[in-house]
């Protein structure tokens, strides 16, 4: 008879983990040889998507049924899935092939023909409504999260973390502060981001905060990983909810504000005027070569025009920005 064992845990907390150590020891303990164990790392068993360690294991038993007995073993009957209808039909389609399911936590095989249909339908409802309680009381904990704009998760934007009395809030580091209002000062007096990106790589402080290499292989920070950061709304002490890419919750003066209004305003202005003046040019940029040319007296960045007039249509000019109050006016054709 060969044997086989399915772990499965949900997420990679610590407690998590410590479950997948028992539910590994009850499979050896079991008898179960090593190369036989199958995990599910981070992979929830309420969520019909492909658990490849399932997957993989069932495959295994179908081949060995072939020609001798199977036993699959689960830690518990929520290891196989949570979702009841699922489950008993996952059991039917096993025990038609010959393999047996053995639960060590009940000590009992699972089946669904006889008298055990009920009892293994039974198990399986009942760890449904409570995966379907644990959710109810996850949206309740987020709801109360939500409204006291508390932070669900993630990374903490640049130069900021989370609290010590509590995690969900966060605060500037005190190091950085100093740094940080000097460049949301220079985004709202008009600086233009590709300037403030080559500011960050001179500067050591800002540097380290972004985290960008310096020395012999630089790497200027993107302006729209620059943007993102500004539009932030942590940054003014603010926290917005998204689902799907849309907001769906605004809390107002929850977090450690470093940029103000009156900055966010001004920076969104030079964003438009930008646009505009961009516009009034008859251009727009490039998707692919705008990021790449770059003024050859001021070594600033290039914006990409359509031809217009009495020119062909079709042929693009680059020409300069005039960040360094440069006056390269010429524009150079690009063959495309």
């Amino acid at each position: 008879m060969q044997q086989f064992g399915y772990i499965r845990v949900s997420t990679s907390k610590e407690e998590q983990l410590t479950s997948l150590k028992n539910q590994h020891q009850m499979m050896i303990d079991a008898g179960v040889p090593e190369e036989n164990i199958f995990i599910d790392h981070g992979v929830s068993g309420w969520k019909k998507i492909k658990r490849r360690g399932f997957e993989a294991c069932l495959n295994a038993c179908r081949n060995a049924a072939k020609s001798d007995e199977v036993t699959l073993f689960i830690s518990n009957d929520k290891r196989f899935g949570r979702l009841a209808a699922q489950g008993m039909l996952q059991l039917e389609e096993l025990e038609k092939n010959g393999i047996k399911v053995f639960d060590l936590l009940s000590r009992g095989y699972m089946s669904v023909t006889g008298d055990q249909f009920f009892v293994t339908g039974l198990k399986l409802m009942v760890g449904q409504q409570e995966s379907q309680r644990m959710s109810e009381m996850q949206l309740r904990g987020y709801e109360q999260r939500r409204a006291q704009g508390k932070a669900m998760g993630g990374k903490s934007p640049a130069g900021y973390r989370r609290t010590a009395e509590d995690k969900g809030r966060y605060e500037v580091i005190p190091e950085y502060r100093e740094s940080l209002q000097e460049l949301i000062q220079w985004a709202a007096d008009g600086v233009s981001l590709y300037q403030i990106a080559k500011r960050i790589q001179a500067d050591d402080v800002l540097s380290e905060i972004f985290k960008k290499r310096r020395g012999s292989n630089p790497q200027l920070l993107r302006e729209t990983t620059l943007r993102t950061w500004l539009d932030n709304p942590v940054l003014r002490g603010h926290f917005f909810y998204k689902q799907k890419g849309a907001i769906i919750h605004k809390a107002y003066d929850c977090h450690e504000a470093i940029m103000s209004d009156i900055q966010y305003r001004a920076i969104q202005y030079h964003y438009q005027a930008n646009r505009e003046n961009l516009a009034r040019w008859g251009g727009r940029k490039h998707p692919i070569s705008a990021s790449y040319l770059r003024c050859g007296v001021c070594g600033g960045g290039c914006i990409i025009q359509h031809s217009s007039g009495n020119k062909p249509w079709g042929q693009k000019y680059g020409r300069c920005r005039k960040e360094n109050n440069c006056e390269h006016r010429a524009g150079t054709q690009i063959k495309v």
